[in-house]
């Protein structure tokens, strides 16, 4: 007899409380090697530990984030090497404020959340309005991008993650210091022409 594979296949699991407060707690005490200033290899990233994004998962399939984060400078790859203070001060904002960050950009995302799943297939069983809480299983963030762009000596940050509902283009929120400035695709978070209309 020739096997169903969808019976024998272990259904996922939604992390446990427990499974998160370990996953922010490894997070909180890796942070505190995160650099002061902005410290790029030559492609004008680094990675840092943001615990207040540790304990996510992008659906049920997807492994509990670990808090590791990439951090980016310049948008469109256009990085000519240069971090000025708005890029500095853009950083030292993102590490600060992390957690008041993060509940502007969930706030953002869940505001336009029946917009950004319009047309998700239906198997996926996405609710039709989530909160901040609700987000945990569904969302990821991967990357902040901090671009060349600034406004009041700030620079444009966008935070790229993965999503549940849009494997492909992933999801992504521009923001200037806790003001969002667009919600989309994943290429919000990071094209120049988006901070650059603001």
């Amino acid at each position: 007899p020739i096997r169903d594979p969808s019976r024998s296949a272990p259904k996922p699991k939604a992390p446990t409380r427990a499974e998160r407060h370990v996953a922010k707690a490894v997070a909180e005490k890796r942070a505190k090697k995160n650099p002061v200033t902005l410290r790029l290899d030559g492609a004008g990233e680094m990675r840092v530990y943001l615990p207040a994004w540790a304990g996510f998962a992008a659906g049920p399939w997807s492994p509990l984030s670990k808090g590791e984060i990439l951090v980016s400078v310049g948008s469109d790859g256009d990085w000519d090497g240069t971090v000025g203070p708005e890029q500095e001060a853009a950083y030292r904002r993102t590490i600060d404020h992390a957690a008041t960050n993060q509940r502007v950009v969930l706030d953002a995302i869940a505001g336009a959340f029946s917009k950004l799943t319009r047309g998700a297939a239906a198997e996926l069983g996405l609710p039709k309005k989530v909160d901040r809480a609700g987000l945990e299983n569904l969302v990821e963030l991967i990357g902040v991008h901090i671009h060349g762009d600034h406004r009041d000596a700030v620079a444009y940050v966008g935070y790229e993650l993965r999503c549940s509902w849009d494997v492909e283009h992933g999801l992504g929120v521009l923001t200037h210091v806790d003001r969002v400035v667009e919600v989309g695709q994943a290429d919000t978070s990071f094209l120049a022409w988006v901070a650059d209309r603001d």
